[in-house]
């Protein structure tokens, strides 16, 4: 179990730190409303790194070439509701790929939950880097430029994910 759980933390590590408009979103939230609603976001999406890993987990072997057949159309789709299609691929090829064996069901849980821990360390990280952000940054305008810059990185973000790059 304790393989199972390390892959699991470097899976969800992995796929929780390179920066894109999810990162963007905690940050964002922290210095315009706080840390409580950045961290709600922030474990938001680390439970949609632990969904996919599950899933995974599941379907690896089978989802990983499905994944990669619809990759544009996926890209498109993830443009327009920032959703990750990175991460899916990367938890399947993971998982189907046999990098990681899972010798029991205890294994595959410890794996799904130590990937969504790590996920959801990351995003509480940001959340408290953008709460802090947020009071340095205390009046209004500041506030609104905060909230502007991190809409342009988001938006950004997208047309990079259309283009895939």
């Amino acid at each position: 179990m304790t393989d199972a759980v390390l892959a699991g933390l470097l899976a969800g590590y992995g796929i929780a730190i390179p920066v894109g408009a999810v990162a963007a979103y905690p940050i964002t939230l922290g210095a315009a409303h706080g840390f409580a609603t950045a961290a709600s976001g922030g474990l938001g999406a680390a439970s949609v790194d632990a969904l996919y890993a599950a899933v995974a987990v599941v379907l690896g072997a089978v989802l990983a070439p499905l994944i990669m057949a619809v990759g544009a159309p996926l890209r498109w789709v993830a443009a327009a509701v920032l959703v990750n299609p990175a991460t899916v691929v990367y938890f399947a090829a993971l998982v189907g790929g046999s990098t990681v064996i899972f010798t029991s069901p205890i294994d595959a849980v410890a794996f799904v939950v130590a990937a969504g821990v790590a996920s959801a360390s990351w995003q509480l990280l940001l959340a408290g880097a953008g709460a802090g952000l947020g009071r340095v940054l205390t009046g209004p305008v500041a506030r609104r430029w905060t909230a502007v810059v991190g809409a342009v990185v988001v938006l950004a973000l997208a047309i990079l994910t259309v283009l895939g790059v």
